[in-house]
């Protein structure tokens, strides 16, 4: 009698995790087919601190950046929910070297930079004279 209740309840959830992990699945592939990641114009962002967050599929990203005089001066992971790319995480540090998000993911965690490549695009647009 236990068997027959632990598998309603068991059965239920695999199928539930299956379904979500699929989903996640999808939204990943269709950010990962065009992710569109630019550098804004260094030199129309105010200066100031912008925080942004972004997901796509499991991988869930929030960053602060800070400008100040044209230049990113500073970026921080906030939050980096990454599965197995949490080296990915050292590509702040490329970003505010070479003032531009063109550049190379970090090995075995291109799907994590990438994400975190997003979230500062989107932050410094926050950033961005209108």
């Amino acid at each position: 009698m236990k068997t027959d209740t632990l598998l309603k309840i068991i059965i239920p959830l695999l199928f539930l995790g299956n379904f979500v992990s699929c989903g996640w699945v999808r939204e990943l592939d269709e950010f990962m087919a065009n992710p569109n990641i630019r550098t804004p114009d260094l030199m129309s962002i105010k200066d100031s601190s912008y925080i942004q967050e972004f997901q796509a599929g499991p991988i869930k990203v929030k960053t602060k950046v800070t400008v100040k005089n044209h230049q990113i001066t500073e970026c921080v992971l906030l939050k980096h929910r990454s599965g197995r790319g949490k080296p990915a995480g050292i590509i702040v540090d490329s970003v505010v070297r070479e003032q531009s998000l063109n550049v190379d993911a970090i090995t075995g965690a291109t799907l994590s930079s990438t994400v975190i490549l997003k979230t500062i695009q989107l932050a410094l647009e926050q950033g961005l004279s209108k």
